[in-house]
C-alpha cells in the first residue's frame, strides 16, 4: 500500500493519521494538528481521521478550542493513547468519538492552574484570573464528564485528588472504550 506523508500526518489507502506524540500542548501544536485535521476532513468528510496521542499536558484553551472545533464541524474523530494524556492532553482524548490506548498508557486528572511569574498584580486582578480559573476548570470538568459520562461531581472528586489511571482504570470510567494490548 503506498502511503504518503505530508507534515505530521499519514495518507494512503484507507489510511488518515495524526500524530501528536511527545509534545507539549499549546496554541502553536494545536494550530499544526488542527491544519492537519482539516487537511484530512477537506479530502474526505465521510471518513475517519485518526489522532495518535502522547502528551504530558499542556495549555487547556488550546485543547479546548480543539475539542469545540472536532465538536463543531462534526469530524469523526478517533483518538489512540500511546503513553500518556495527562492534563490537558485528556481534553484530546476526550474529542474522539472512539477512544483507545496502548496496554502501557497513564493518564493524569489534577485541578486546573494558572503560573505567575514576576507578573505584578493588583486585588482586582487577582480576583479576575481566579474567576478565570474557575471558568477553565468548568470547562475541562464537564468535557471529561459529557465524554465519560459520569457525573460532574466524580470528575471534580477525581480532579481534586489528582488522580494517576492506568488503562483498567480508565476504561472503568469511560475516558477510553478500548485498551489495544502491547505486551
Amino acid at each position: 500500500m503506498e502511503q504518503k506523508r505530508q507534515g505530521n500526518t499519514v495518507r494512503g489507502k484507507g489510511v488518515r493519521y495524526v500524530f501528536c506524540l511527545d509534545e507539549f500542548i499549546d496554541g502553536a501544536v494545536m494550530r499544526r494538528v488542527m491544519q492537519d485535521v482539516i487537511r484530512l476532513h477537506a479530502t474526505n468528510p465521510h471518513k475517519s481521521i485518526h489522532l495518535f496521542l502522547s502528551a504530558s499536558g499542556g495549555q487547556l484553551m488550546p485543547a479546548v478550542a480543539f475539542w469545540e472545533f472536532v465538536r463543531i464541524h462534526r469530524i469523526m474523530l478517533d483518538v489512540t493513547v500511546l503513553g500518556a494524556a495527562h492534563s490537558a492532553a485528556i481534553i484530546l482524548l476526550c474529542a474522539g468519538r472512539r477512544r483507545f490506548a496502548s496496554g502501557s498508557s497513564r493518564f493524569f486528572l489534577h485541578p486546573v492552574f494558572r503560573r505567575y511569574r514576576d507578573v505584578e498584580m493588583t486585588a482586582d486582578d487577582l480576583r479576575e484570573q481566579t474567576a478565570f480559573s474557575r471558568d477553565d476548570a468548568d470547562k475541562y470538568e464537564r468535557i471529561v464528564a459529557a465524554a465519560t459520562s459520569q457525573s460532574l461531581g466524580k470528575v471534580k472528586m477525581l480532579m481534586e485528588k489528582r488522580t494517576n489511571l492506568d488503562v483498567r482504570g480508565a476504561k472503568n470510567i469511560g475516558l477510553i472504550h478500548k485498551v489495544i494490548p502491547t505486551l
